[in-house]
């Protein structure tokens, strides 16, 4: 069986990335697919040193990166192009590259998760590339 080295070190199954379904607790499986970055990378001095951080993770109030990477670019300003409501914290955040598109499938958190409450808006601006 064929295995891919993820950017955090972690090993996996190469049928199992990219595959819809997150196969590994961080989903860092799905992370980088169909020419679309889900998620985030940074550093974290606990753990693995590289750190993915999930869509839903990003703009939720909480410090998932060592320098609060994934809460900074969360502020709306007049450049922001298209906003919707964090899944987590239903506050009014902006649409970032890396975070549409972003619904994972997560078997223990129950089923799909993604960064907009509504999954709609978030899949409609998948071939925007702009935001």
């Amino acid at each position: 069986n064929d295995t891919t080295i993820l950017p955090t070190g972690r090993r996996i199954l190469t049928s199992e990335v990219c595959d819809n379904t997150c196969d590994i607790t961080t989903c860092e499986d799905e992370a980088n697919c169909n020419g679309y970055n889900y998620g985030m990378y940074c550093t974290r001095s606990s753990g693995y040193r590289i750190w993915y951080v999930k869509p839903h993770q990003i703009c939720d109030g909480r410090r998932d990166c060592d320098d609060s990477e994934d809460e900074r670019s969360c502020s709306l300003t007049n450049e922001t192009q298209f906003t919707c409501k964090q899944s987590r914290t239903r506050h009014i955040v902006p649409v970032l590259n890396f975070t549409r598109c972003g619904m994972m499938h997560i078997e223990y958190l129950g089923g799909w998760t993604s960064y907009c409450l509504d999954m709609t808006f978030d899949q409609t601006n998948c071939s925007d590339l702009t935001g």
